[in-house]
């Protein structure tokens, strides 16, 4: 009679354990990366979500008459930023001249006054850059993502344009 039960008792540790263990963690496992992958994918249109709003702040602004028309007075230009930059919730809205290279200031910097510890990572500004540059070079608006440490961005980029009769002049890049 013991020694049945002594059989019993090590098929179930032995066999029906391990076995239900494993069942039981592929399961988890399995709910655990479906449950990440949505996760991600929820991040993934929150952030195309924010490029298209930064793209279309940047081409709103860039489209403004006024600016237009002030477009080479950097004073000015900063009033009207300034008032658009809190209007529109914005973190930063700076404006570079026509003619930028790459490492250049902007000619109004409409950002953060941010401490010397969490400063703008150089390859954040590298990224940005790029994206003026960009946009300097074929005259269309542009958007990124910059991620590093302490100061990720998402960037929208649109020339500021005046329309004549030569055809159209890019006075300068938000």
């Amino acid at each position: 009679l013991t020694i049945p039960l002594i059989i019993i008792i090590l098929l179930i540790v032995a066999v029906l354990l391990p076995t239900t263990n494993t069942l039981v963690g592929r399961r988890i496992e399995d709910e655990a990366d479906r449950r990440l992958s949505q996760g991600a994918e929820s991040v993934a249109a929150i952030l195309e979500n924010s490029e298209d709003q930064a793209l279309l702040s940047a081409q709103f602004v860039a489209n403004l008459p006024e600016l237009v028309l002030v477009a080479d007075d950097p004073q000015a230009v900063g009033t009207i930023l300034d008032a658009r930059k809190s209007a529109l919730n914005l973190q930063e809205l700076s404006y570079f001249s026509a003619d930028f290279r790459q490492g250049d200031l902007p000619l109004y910097y409409g950002g953060p006054i941010i401490t010397r510890r969490l400063q703008v990572s150089e390859h954040t500004s590298r990224i940005r850059d790029q994206l003026v540059q960009e946009t300097v070079t074929n005259g269309l608006p542009t958007q990124g993502i910059a991620i590093a440490p302490q100061s990720s961005q998402i960037i929208g980029v649109a020339p500021v344009i005046q329309m004549n009769e030569e055809g159209d002049v890019i006075l300068g890049i938000v």
